[in-house]
C-alpha cells in the first residue's frame, strides 16, 4: 500500500495512492483514505487477473475501461457520446488488441474504410478520431506509450452536404406559411433563425435571462439529451450573448405572462417544452408546408449562420454569435458562395431575418451585455 496524505493549495486534506509495484498504473487522489485504500486493492485485483499484466500489453478495451473511463474529465453529455463511439467503433475492431501495438496505418486504413463505405460521413469520421486521440492522450500521460499514433492522421474534409441550410426562397416560403397557419412554433423556429441558438440552448431559456431594455439574451444553460437533464453551461463551456430586434422581442414578451413559469417557452402546465416535441412538429410543418428540402432544427442554424455570412457579416463575429470553440468549426458555414442564397431579384433578401438586426449583430461584441432584467407587468 501507498497511501499519501497530502494538503492543496486551499489547505485541504486529501489522500493519494500510487501502486508503484504495479508498473505504470496512474496515481489517484480521493477525498477519503478508505476510498483510497478500496481503489489501490481494486488497482492490485486487477493486475493479479491477468487483465492488466504489463504496461506493454495493456488492450484497449482494459485501458479505456480501467483507466481512461475512470478519469476521464469532460462532460456528461460528452462522455455518452463516447462511450457510445467507443462501443460502436473502436472496441469491435480494436478493443482485445494491445494500445502499443496498433499502428497509425491500421487506424488510417479503418477511418478511411468507414468513410468510404458510407458508414460514418467525414465529419463524424473526425468526432471518432477526436476520442479515439483523447484516449490515446491519456495513455502517455500515465506513460503507457510515448507517442500517440493518432496525430499523424489527417481528418476528413468538411462535408457541404453535412451543413445543409435552406436559401431564401426556401426560408420566405416556410415563414410565410407559418404565419399564414398561425404555426404555434412559429416564434421558436423564428428565434432560431434570427439568433442560431441551438435547440438544447433554446430549450431551457427562461424569462429572467432577456434583457427586456437593450433586446438581449443570456444563454448559459443547455438541455442534454443524454441526460434529460438542464446543465449550468453551454456547449463551448463559455456563456455568450445574442440579440433579438423589437419586432420579435415584442412578441417574446407577449409570451411572459402566458403561464406562471420562468421558462420561456412552455407546456399548458408551466413545464418546458420538450425536445422531441419540437422536433417532431418542426417536421410535420415542414411537410405540410411542402417543403422540398427538409431540414433539422440544428440546420435551421446553419441557415442563421449561412445567410449571416451572406448579409456580409464577419467570421469572426459570426463564431462569438454560435458559441463556437475554434473558428475553424465556424468556416465550415463557408463552403456556399454567396450566389446560393440569392432570391430570383439577384438580390439578398432577410425581412424574414430582420436585415437591420443583422447589422447590430455585426457590431455587437460580448462585452456590451447588460444585466437581464425581467419585462414590466
Amino acid at each position: 500500500m501507498a497511501i499519501t496524505k497530502i494538503k492543496n493549495i486551499k489547505g485541504k486534506i486529501r489522500y493519494k495512492s500510487e501502486p508503484y509495484h504495479l508498473g505504470r498504473l496512474p496515481s489517484k487522489t480521493f477525498h477519503r483514505k478508505i476510498d483510497a485504500e478500496q481503489w489501490e486493492r481494486d488497482q492490485i485485483a486487477l493486475a493479479q487477473s491477468g487483465k492488466i499484466n504489463s504496461f506493454h500489453k495493456v488492450s484497449l478495451e482494459a485501458f479505456f475501461e480501467q483507466v481512461y473511463w475512470p478519469n476521464k474529465s469532460i462532460r456528461e453529455s460528452t462522455a455518452t457520446d463516447y462511450r457510445r463511439i467507443y462501443e460502436k467503433v473502436l472496441a469491435p475492431r480494436f478493443g482485445h488488441r494491445s494500445i502499443s501495438e496498433i499502428s497509425s496505418r491500421e487506424w488510417d486504413m479503418y477511418f478511411k474504410d468507414l468513410v468510404h463505405q458510407g458508414k460514418y460521413t467525414g465529419a463524424r469520421m473526425n468526432r471518432v478520431i477526436a476520442v479515439t486521440s483523447a484516449v490515446y492522450t491519456l495513455a502517455i500521460q500515465y506513460e503507457y506509450l510515448d507517442a500517440n499514433p493518432i496525430r499523424r492522421i489527417k481528418k476528413f474534409k468538411g462535408n457541404a452536404n453535412s451543413k445543409k441550410a435552406w436559401t431564401q426562397d426556401e426560408v420566405d416560403h416556410f415563414f410565410n406559411w407559418c404565419i399564414e397557419t398561425k404555426s404555434e412554433n412559429y416564434l421558436i423556429y423564428r428565434l432560431i433563425l434570427q439568433t442560431g441558438l441551438r435547440i438544447s440552448e433554446l430549450i431551457p431559456l427562461k424569462k429572467s435571462k432577456i434583457n427586456w431594455d437593450n433586446g438581449t439574451i443570456l444563454i448559459d444553460e443547455t438541455y442534454s439529451r443524454s441526460t434529460m437533464q438542464e446543465e449550468n453551461t453551454t456547449k463551448s463551456g463559455k456563456a455568450r450573448t445574442v440579440v433579438v430586434d423589437q419586432s420579435l422581442l415584442a412578441k417574446l414578451s407577449g409570451l411572459s405572462n402566458q403561464a406562471n413559469s420562468d421558462y420561456l417557452f412552455t407546456k399548458m402546465d408551466g413545464s418546458r417544452v420538450s425536445y422531441e416535441t419540437v422536433s417532431r412538429k418542426f417536421s410535420k410543418d415542414q411537410l405540410d408546408a411542402k417543403m422540398k428540402t427538409r431540414i433539422t432544427l440544428h440546420e435551421l442554424r446553419h441557415t442563421f449562420a449561412s445567410l449571416y455570412l451572406a448579409n456580409g457579416g464577419s467570421m469572426f463575429n459570426l463564431q462569438k454569435l454560435m458559441g463556437h470553440q475554434s473558428i475553424t468549426t465556424t468556416e465550415l458555414y463557408s463552403h456556399h458562395s454567396p450566389d446560393f442564397y440569392l432570391n430570383e431579384k439577384g438580390k439578398v433578401n432577410l425581412d424574414h431575418l430582420d436585415s437591420e438586426n443583422l447589422v447590430k449583430l455585426r457590431d455587437f461584441t460580448l462585452d456590451s451585455r447588460q444585466d437581464t432584467k425581467k419585462p414590466a407587468t
